[in-house]
C-alpha cells in the first residue's frame, strides 16, 4: 500500500524549521517497517514549496494523512480541499496529531474521511490496510518495539535549533502525562504514561551521533523527571555519552538527587511549567505543585549550575489582581535564567474549554474557534479574548506586557553583566 503524509506550514510561528515534526517521521518508519510505500512533504520547509513541484505521490497514493497543531487546522483543511477537488473526491484523507485528538469531530465535520487519535502508527495502518473510516485509536504499549523516526523522510538539516550553542535534534523518550492541568488539550488515553528503556534511547542517541553528528538534544517528553526510578537509570544511561540536553521538569518531582543526576548526564536547561506564584490558582487548575516547590526547584538548578526556564501565564482560571501580582513577586524573588509570560488561551479538549463556568472564565467559543484556526496565539504580540470575573480582556495583556517589559530587561541586563563579568575574568 501506498501512503502520503503532509506536514502543513506554521506561518504563525517566527521560525517554523526550529523543532523537527517527529510524528509523522515515526509514524513514517513504522509504515515502511510493515512493508508500506510513504512519502512526507514537509511544508514547513518552505524552499521545498515550489510551484509545478510534482504531486505524483499523491495521486498514486491509497491514503494520505495529514497531521497538525490547532493552530494548524485551516492549513490541515486547505490541503484536504485542495485534494479532493485537484484528484478524486474519494481520496481517503486522514487527520492525525495533536488537533485530531483532541477535537476529532472538527475533522470529520470539514470533510476528512477518518480521524486518528493519540498513537498513530497502529491507528493510521488499521486505516491503510482495511479502508476503515470514521475514529481510529490503537494505544502503543510498547515502545521499545517501534523503529526510530525516519529522519531520511525530510531535510532534518533545514530544521535549526541549539541547545548551549550546539545544533540540537529531538527525541522523545516516553509518551503521555498522568496530570489534568485545566488548561491542557489531549486525548484521554494519554494519561497513561509508557516509557522507553533507557538503553533504546542511548541507541537512538547514537545512531543520530553516527549518522547527522548531533551531540544535543532537546527531550520533548511533558516531565522528564516523571518517574525517579526511571530517570536516574536513563541519566546514569546518557552519563557515558557526554551529550547536552535540555528538556522540561515538573517541580514536585524534582529534588536534589534527580537534579545532580540530570547535570552529570548533560543537562544544561530545564524548562518548569510555574504557572502562577499564586497557590490559589495552582489549586484551581490541578497544576498538582506548590508555589514552594516551584521555588526549591529553581534553588536547586541555581546551586548546580543548570539554566531554569520559567514557563507563567497570565489569565489563568479566577484570575485577578492579586494573583498576578504573586506570579509577579515569584519572578522578582526567584530570578529565573530566561522566562515566559503568555496569555491564557482555552484550546477545545481542555477542561477550561469545555466548562468554563466553573473555571471562571468568559469568552465565546466561536470565535475563538475561528481566531485559533488561523494561527493566532503562539508567541506573537499579546493579545486577550478570555477575560474572568475580575480581570478585563483587555486588563490581562496590560498585566502580561508589564510582567514582560519589567523582567524582560532584567533578564536581558544581567546577561550582558555576566558576559562582561566573563570577558573581564578572562582579561
Amino acid at each position: 500500500m501506498k501512503a502520503v503524509l503532509i506536514i502543513p506550514p506554521s506561518p504563525f510561528l517566527l521560525e517554523p524549521l526550529t523543532f523537527v515534526p517527529l510524528g509523522p517521521l515515526y509514524l513514517s518508519s513504522y509504515l515502511k517497517k510493515c512493508g508500506h510505500e510513504v512519502v512526507v512533504y514537509d511544508f514547513n520547509d518552505y524552499k521545498e514549496r515550489i510551484h509545478g513541484k510534482k504531486w505524483d505521490k499523491v495521486e498514486d497514493s491509497d491514503v494520505i494523512g495529514v497531521t497538525g497543531t490547532t493552530p494548524q487546522f485551516n492549513n490541515m483543511v486547505h490541503f484536504l480541499k485542495w485534494i479532493k477537488h485537484e484528484y478524486r473526491k474519494d481520496k481517503v484523507c486522514v487527520a492525525g496529531g495533536p488537533h485530531a485528538s483532541s477535537d476529532p469531530n472538527s475533522c470529520l465535520n470539514v470533510g476528512f474521511d477518518a480521524v486518528v487519535i493519540g498513537d498513530g502508527e497502529l491507528a493510521f495502518q488499521e486505516v491503510l490496510e482495511c479502508g476503515l473510516k470514521g475514529y481510529h485509536s490503537h494505544e502503543v504499549t510498547n515502545l521499545n518495539a517501534l523503529p526510530f523516526p525516519d529522519w531520511s523522510a525530510i531535510n532534518i538539516k533545514r530544521y535549526h535549533y541549539k541547545v548551549d550553542s550546539s545544533n540540537a535534534m529531538s527525541v522523545i523518550t516516553q509518551r503521555g502525562c498522568p496530570y489534568a492541568c485545566a488548561f491542557c488539550s489531549h486525548w484521554e488515553g494519554y494519561r497513561k504514561v509508557r516509557f522507553r528503556s533507557p538503553e533504546n534511547v542511548v541507541e537512538e542517541i547514537q545512531v543520530l551521533r553516527n549518522l547527522y553528528g548531533y551531540e544535543a538534544f532537546m527531550f520533548w517528553d511533558d516531565e522528564f523527571n516523571l518517574s525517579h526510578e526511571r530517570t536516574i537509570k536513563l541519566c546514569e544511561a546518557l552519563k557515558p555519552l557526554q551529550i547536552k540536553f535540555r528538556c522540561f521538569i515538573r517541580s514536585n518531582l524534582f529534588d536534589g538527587g534527580i537534579a545532580q543526576a540530570m547535570k552529570e548526564a548533560g543537562c544544561v536547561e530545564v524548562g518548569c511549567g510555574i504557572e502562577s506564584g499564586s497557590q490559589r490558582i495552582l489549586n484551581t487548575i490541578g497544576k498538582g505543585t506548590t508555589v514552594e516547590q516551584n521555588t526549591r526547584a529553581r534553588k536547586i538548578c541555581r546551586i548546580l549550575g543548570i539554566s531554569f526556564k520559567a514557563f507563567t501565564i497570565i489569565g489563568l482560571p479566577s484570575e485577578d489582581e492579586e494573583s498576578v501580582k504573586e506570579t509577579r513577586e515569584w519572578l522578582r524573588k526567584n530570578e529565573p535564567d530566561d522566562f515566559d509570560v503568555t496569555v491564557n488561551t482555552p484550546y477545545p479538549g481542555s477542561p477550561q474549554w469545555e466548562h468554563p463556568e466553573k473555571y471562571d472564565l468568559i469568552f465565546d467559543k466561536e470565535i475563538m474557534r475561528k481566531l485559533l484556526y488561523e494561527g493566532m496565539f503562539y508567541k506573537g504580540p499579546a493579545k486577550s479574548f478570555v477575560a474572568t470575573s475580575k480581570l478585563s480582556s483587555n486588563r490581562i495583556v496590560e498585566l502580561r506586557d508589564e510582567i514582560e517589559n519589567e523582567f524582560g530587561r532584567q533578564i536581558k541586563s544581567r546577561w550582558l553583566w555576566e558576559r562582561h563579568d566573563y570577558k573581564t575574568s578572562l582579561e
